[in-house]
């Protein structure tokens, strides 16, 4: 159930599970991708101006970069993820905070990543509501299925590693 719940809080905004994999309808899923992305969006923007502005900066400059980065970081997720859980009991304790830490961060990359593409062509604050309607967007998409489904999936995914690796390169330095 927690794991079914967390899945859902950061794949919503990747739009990268159909229903049938987390067991909520893509509507719900783009309600949740919306919500969260224009909530989560608005903090990075009224609490941390300059640490987005550096991410973006770091995904317009550093895009190839970034990718290879927040593709290894999603592989590290999933091996810390097998490695909570071989730790019994304090291992699920663990997870419970990896999984949401994890949730708040892919938010975060995917939203920072879709206002760094809006950004130029209608300003700060309204790529913020353009980055929640695209993340919306991605989220119903598992209801159209096919060819734009999947494409859409790509590019979502796609736009949070880099925003996820733009992140960790940030942090780094």
């Amino acid at each position: 159930m927690l794991v079914a719940l967390a899945s859902t809080l950061f794949a919503a905004p990747a739009a990268a599970q159909s229903s049938t994999r987390t067991g909520v309808e893509p509507p719900v899923q783009a309600g949740i991708a919306f919500v969260s992305t224009l909530i989560i969006g608005t903090m990075l923007l009224s609490n941390l101006e300059g640490y987005t502005a550096r991410v973006a900066e770091t995904i317009r400059n550093r895009p190839l970069e970034s990718l290879g980065i927040g593709i290894f970081a999603l592989f590290g997720f999933i091996v810390l993820v097998f490695l909570c859980a071989l730790l019994g009991v304090i291992g699920l304790l663990l997870l419970v905070v990896v999984i949401f830490g994890f949730a708040f961060l892919s938010i975060a990359a995917n939203a920072i990543a879709y206002m760094t593409v809006f950004a130029p062509y209608v300003g700060r604050l309204p790529s913020l509501v353009l980055a929640a309607l695209v993340a919306a967007a991605f989220g119903y998409l598992p209801a159209v299925g096919g060819t734009t489904a999947l494409v859409g999936r790509i590019v979502s995914f796609l736009l949070g590693a880099v925003g996820l690796g733009a992140m960790t390169i940030v942090y780094r330095s």
